[in-house]
């Protein structure tokens, strides 16, 4: 919530999280825990969250995508 917004709802310094592309859902888990975008400032969270919690997490922002319109 502090860097993607509450709701995962951007202020558009970061990404929006939920217009997650289908690349980045197949590699959430390489992001979140891994850190294979930290040369773009996303850092990994292997230390603070284990697999559930990251699949929990894609679980959810794909949820508050489906509710989302196309973006243009």
């Amino acid at each position: 919530g502090s860097c993607h917004g509450i709701s995962a709802k951007s202020s558009g310094i970061v990404p929006d999280l939920r217009y997650m592309s289908q690349h980045t859902h197949e590699e959430f888990v390489n992001i979140v825990l891994g850190g294979s975008k930290v040369h773009q400032g996303m850092i990994g969270f292997a230390d603070t969250l284990g697999l559930d919690d990251a699949k929990n997490l894609q679980s959810y922002l794909s949820s508050e995508q489906k509710k989302m319109p196309n973006k243009c």
